[in-house]
């Protein structure tokens, strides 16, 4: 059975095998991510509303056990420390990584009246 949260958008599964069927990893990181769950103890089981992972949750619905993405599985060992397991098939990329944006050219600028040209490169202003 699924039961939905509306207040925080989860949903919520009677089973973990009922959420990993909703949330469908690759097929090659199925094994490993039922041993590692197996060996994990948790209460409820949901999706978030991004449906990026699946919650695995303590019974005081307090803390999340683990968190199982698609390439990885990330475990919460202490407060504030977690563990991850690497499946077959990972997203794990090594350090922060940033976005790459590409500078834009900055346009021309008549020299007599300071307006940006277009790129026919006559100013419509001035028509130089």
């Amino acid at each position: 059975m699924v039961s939905e949260a509306p207040a925080s958008g989860r949903i919520y599964f009677d089973s973990f095998e009922a959420a990993l069927a909703e949330f469908a990893p690759p097929a090659e990181n199925r094994s490993t991510v039922r041993e590692t769950v197996a060996g994990l103890e948790f209460a409820r089981v949901y999706l978030p509303p991004s449906r990026s992972y699946i919650g695995l949750e303590s019974a005081d619905a307090r803390r999340n056990v683990a968190k199982v993405h698609s390439g990885y599985i990330e475990i919460t060992v202490a407060r504030g420390e977690r563990r991850y397991v690497e499946l077959p098939i990972n997203k794990i990329r090594a350090g922060g990584g940033t976005r790459v944006r590409v500078a834009e050219e900055a346009p021309a600028v008549c020299p007599r009246c300071f307006v940006a040209v277009p790129l026919t490169g006559v100013c419509v202003t001035c028509d130089d």
